[in-house]
């Protein structure tokens, strides 16, 4: 056939053992060797049957292989319930920290004895033995001397002890480490006093207080020597004249003026809580500027004191001392006299400023 012949519409037309529909529909050219016959093409029911029978067989065999599947599974996890429980076998634990018990709030100090005005907080530091074990245990058998203050602390320097009063009440002094000391000598340049140097020591104590925290609940600050018969309620009238309802001013006071190398005498020592903030802030300076190694604490106070900018108040009738300001232990003013170093003297003097005898 030339080119340029076309087979008429709808009939087909053999080209070399080919056969080709040639009315645009199918468009179907096949081979001679394997390819449709004449007579497929001719009886499209038969190929639609065989493909039925095809597809039906395909669908048989992928529902045996899911039933199959599903048999393997189940006897998975049969086998897998049959062992003993394991973190897991097929899954991720979260570890879960065990719930700690929240820790006990500590309940904060309160002010004691607000009726007690000024409010004082007092402290003292003893020795683990020795006379003044008995001399703090005699004091708190009776609630007299530092344990008259609205608050206390105890500090006992190298150990620590728990003071049992006669009717059963307990109180634990606060330790302070060991620190070794020596006494001065006058004769010595440098050296101002013949007792103990001991600025390290209470460098110490001062810190120990300001850990402790309490003595900020209270207008006033006293330092108590174990040996000074002390009168709480009489340095409050002492200092009521300093103190507004809002606080004291920020002072410190001076209990002795016949001497002229000290002003300030360790026996008692009373300061402002504005006076003790004022050195807590700066102590460093006191630390660094003042040659106090040939000091005692009184004396390194009264210098820091000063060098600080913190001003002075003169009570010369405050303390009872030779050597200082003398008085007897008749005098019902005195707030303090020192020193009576065993229980006997020492309630001896108290009973004689009461008037007991």
């Amino acid at each position: 056939m030339s080119s340029g012949m076309k087979a008429p519409t709808g009939k087909p037309t053999s080209i070399d053992g080919a056969v080709i529909q040639s009315d645009g529909d199918a468009g179907l050219l096949l081979g001679k060797d394997g390819g449709a016959s004449q007579s497929d093409i001719a009886n499209p029911g038969h190929c639609s049957a065989a493909w039925r029978h095809g597809t039906r067989a395909l669908m048989f065999l992928l529902l045996g292989c899911a039933m199959f599947a599903l048999l393997l599974v189940g006897a998975q996890l049969t086998y897998r319930a049959s062992l003993p429980h394991s973190a897991s076998l097929d899954a991720v634990v979260e570890e879960v920290a065990p719930m700690k018990e929240s820790p006990k709030q500590e309940v904060a100090p309160m002010r004691k004895d607000p009726k007690l005005w000024p409010s004082l907080f007092c402290f003292a530091l003893m020795q683990p033995e020795g006379p003044e074990v008995a001399l703090m245990k005699s004091h708190y058998d009776k609630r007299a001397g530092v344990f008259a203050c609205n608050d206390q602390a105890v500090f006992c320097h190298g150990g620590n002890t728990t003071i049992v009063a006669v009717d059963g009440g307990m109180f634990k002094t606060k330790f302070i480490s060991k620190v070794a000391m020596k006494k001065g000598n006058v004769a010595i340049p440098g050296q101002m006093t013949n007792s103990w140097l001991n600025v390290e020591l209470f460098k110490k104590v001062f810190d120990a207080m300001l850990e402790d925290g309490r003595f900020w609940m209270y207008d006033w600050v006293v330092k108590v020597d174990p040996d000074a018969v002390f009168f709480p309620d009489r340095l409050r009238k002492h200092v009521q004249p300093l103190t507004s309802h809002e606080g004291p001013g920020n002072y410190y006071i001076r209990n002795c003026g016949s001497n002229p190398w000290i002003h300030l005498m360790g026996a008692i020592e009373v300061f402002s809580k504005p006076a003790m903030q004022k050195y807590f802030n700066e102590k460093w300076k006191c630390e660094s500027k003042l040659p106090w190694g040939g000091w005692g604490e009184d004396y390194y106070m009264e210098h820091c004191m000063d060098l600080l900018g913190i001003p002075y108040v003169n009570d010369f009738k405050q303390l009872g001392q030779s050597g200082c300001e003398y008085a007897p232990c008749t005098d019902s003013w005195r707030v303090a006299f020192h020193p009576f170093k065993t229980p006997e003297s020492w309630w001896q003097c108290w009973d004689r400023s009461t008037g007991k005898y």
